[in-house]
């Protein structure tokens, strides 16, 4: 098994261990551990500052897109943070590989053929190919997301440039793994990752 898969599978049990420690008790309180109010604050401010920052950045740009590039910014922030601040860092990184990979792909695709739901499965499908090419295989999922982000905001802003949306939506992804990152020293097993 890879380092990097161990840690992953390590950061996932200690994930669960988060989600699950208060298994057993009863009541109101088991959501209540210090642990899961602080996970808590951090998904939300994570929640509340990628949708303002995205909103902000986006429509400096493309206003039309701007509340799908906060949704963007969002999720991408929310699937970065972990238990540490190593793993979320290492997550962020791995993430933005990935979106870096389909925003290619599906601004390439845009810039030579109009949308369709084919030409977006064959965009994916290449995507996945290219993230085991490169030898990223971990990062197929956000990058196959990335490419359907892309096509499916120029199937519905046909206004919009393949390579303008593709360089907003790497940039909100950026901005998401950027808070998640940030808010990752406040971390309840920050003390694991220094």
């Amino acid at each position: 098994m890879s380092k990097e898969k161990g840690e992953r599978e390590h950061n996932a049990d200690a994930q669960e261990s988060v989600t699950n420690d208060t298994a057993g008790k009863s009541g109101i309180r088991e959501g209540f551990t210090r642990d899961r109010v602080l996970l808590a604050i951090q998904i939300a401010l994570i929640a509340m500052l990628s949708y303002f920052l995205g909103t902000s950045f986006t429509s400096l740009f493309h206003g039309a897109s701007a509340s799908i590039g906060a949704l963007w910014c969002a999720i991408t922030g929310i699937a970065v943070l972990n238990v540490t601040r190593q793993a979320t860092w290492k997550e962020g990184i791995r993430q933005l590989r990935g979106t870096l990979i389909g925003v290619i792909v599906g601004g390439l695709y845009l810039s030579f053929f109009p949308f369709s739901a084919v030409g977006m499965g064959i965009s994916v499908g290449i995507t996945v190919l290219l993230c085991g090419i490169f030898g990223i295989s971990d990062t197929t999922k956000f990058a196959a997301t990335s490419v359907v982000m892309v096509m499916v905001i120029s199937y519905s802003n046909p206004d919009l440039s393949p390579f303008l949306n593709s360089v907003l939506r790497f940039c909100e992804a950026c901005i998401g793994a950027g808070i998640a990152m940030v808010i990752s020293f406040f971390s309840p097993k920050a003390q694991n990752a220094a």
